[in-house]
């Protein structure tokens, strides 16, 4: 336990690396239009623009910084020992679509996917993954809330994936070892990890051949899996959801473009290739008239 200078630090700097750094820009995704369409068990990635965020697509070389399991309504669930847990986690409505995440100064937790209406996102979704499967999932993920999140994992991590960085990095890496607190703490990527490992679905297996030339697959240590698997994963399907959809073929010709007022519109510029055609023309005029004007050169 942190005490309570301790805890002050952690809070400050959990609030440092969180503060955003950009403006937010519109976002690509209608996640409004989104939300009723996916169903429990999705991932749903996070384009950040916080301080953690770019140090997150420093590691990853992606641009999606955070991961979310989407949970869904609670009056949707059939499931009593889910739906109660999740109403004695949400202090909010059971008609309001929610996430499972975790993320720094704030541990695991349960948001409304409204927070990130806003971002960037992508949805993923796990390829045949059976209903129960996914209850399954979502009951592992709420099994974790309350859990810290942890920085120590982190930035062992980003020591492990930058090769610049001059530390040895695999010493004395809470990547390699089992620790205690391991089991209290988690990152977004790894609580998603480890819900799927625990239904043997795969996201970036190691595949290999035995000695008998058949193929095996190893999970990867969940403690290594950042956003970016999940979009690479080739078990996940992408969903994208843009604003204005092409719902029928050809429907891309009615899109509303923004066009230049004909009366105020400068006149298009000319071809590059008339243009050097006709400087051509004029410099070859020119000598013409220079020579005209001499003469030519006679010797006596």
């Amino acid at each position: 336990m942190l005490g309570m200078s301790g805890q002050a630090i952690h809070q400050r700097l959990a609030a440092w690396l969180n503060a955003e750094t950009q403006p937010p820009p519109r976002a690509a995704s209608d996640l409004t239009r989104a939300a009723p369409a996916l169903v429990p068990g999705d991932v749903v990635l996070v384009e950040g623009r916080s301080r953690i965020g770019r140090l997150i697509k420093r590691i990853s070389q992606s641009p999606w910084t955070h991961s979310a399991i989407f949970v869904g309504r609670i009056r949707d669930w059939d499931n009593p020992e889910i739906a109660a847990r999740l109403r004695d986690a949400w202090p909010g409505r059971d008609d309001d679509y929610l996430l499972l995440e975790a993320e720094i100064g704030s541990g695991a937790i349960l948001s409304a996917i409204d927070k990130y209406r806003h971002f960037n996102v992508r949805i993923c979704r796990p390829q045949q993954l059976t209903r129960r499967d996914a209850e399954k999932i979502v009951a592992h993920g709420l099994s974790r809330l309350g859990h810290d999140y942890d920085v120590r994992q982190l930035f062992d991590l980003a020591r492990l994936m930058c090769p610049w960085l001059l530390a040895l990095r695999r010493w004395r890496s809470s990547l390699f070892r089992e620790r205690p607190a391991r089991h209290r703490r988690t990152i977004c990527s790894t609580l998603i990890a480890d819900a799927f490992y625990s239904v043997d679905f795969p996201i970036q297996p190691i595949i290999k051949e035995d000695k008998h030339g058949r193929l095996q697959m190893n999970r990867p240590n969940p403690l290594l899996c950042t956003p970016r698997d999940f979009d690479a994963s080739p078990y996940f399907d992408i969903l994208k959801f843009p604003w204005i959809p092409l719902s029928t073929p050809g429907v891309y010709h009615c899109l509303p473009w923004e066009r230049d007022d004909p009366e105020t519109a400068a006149p298009p510029a000319r071809p590059v290739r008339s243009r050097l055609a006709r400087m051509a023309r004029n410099a070859l005029g020119a000598l013409k008239a220079l020579r005209i004007r001499i003469g030519p050169t006679t010797t006596r």
